[in-house]
């Protein structure tokens, strides 16, 4: 199990704005698949943010995650992100999800962030359970959801 940059795995692209298309079109109603691409698109530009992450099993992409300056048109005062956490149906329960937020969290503190934020609907204890803490509720675009936050900082073993 590998977590690299997206980068390294440009192929695989189509199938990631796929992914991230039919999970969250709901949230972002004025993107097309073809909008979701392009976000991905310039994550692969250089530096650190925005970059996206992938999780690799077998020489298989089964997840991914972002890092972007911004992710929601609301809480613009916020910066910058952890976004795109998808990992593929068939390898949900294995803690996949903890292994690349904490990997992804890991290099944000190697490369000088010190807080990240999220948004989620419904995973809010999953990432309490790794140290993020809810600052802010409210509805964004039809759906309650809950920004999270956390202090790289005080990350130990990271």
């Amino acid at each position: 199990m590998r977590v690299e940059l997206l980068n390294l795995h440009q192929d695989e692209l189509p199938k990631l704005a796929n992914w991230h298309y039919q999970e969250w079109h709901n949230l972002y109603p004025e993107k097309t698949a073809a909008d979701f691409a392009l976000d991905l698109q310039e994550s692969l530009q250089q530096g650190f943010v925005p970059s996206t992450w992938v999780l690799v099993d077998n020489g298989k992409v089964v997840g991914s995650t972002s890092l972007l300056e911004q992710d929601m048109s609301a809480n613009t005062d916020l910066t910058p992100w952890i976004a795109n956490v998808f990992i593929e149906p068939g390898h949900r329960g294995r803690g996949l999800g903890k292994v690349i937020i904490k990997e992804v969290m890991r290099q944000a503190k190697l490369n000088g962030l010190s807080r990240l934020y999220l948004f989620t609907e419904d995973q809010m204890a999953f990432y309490q359970n790794l140290g993020w803490q809810i600052i802010r509720q409210h509805d964004y675009n039809g759906a309650a959801v809950s920004v999270m936050s956390i202090e790289l900082n005080t990350l130990t073993g990271n």
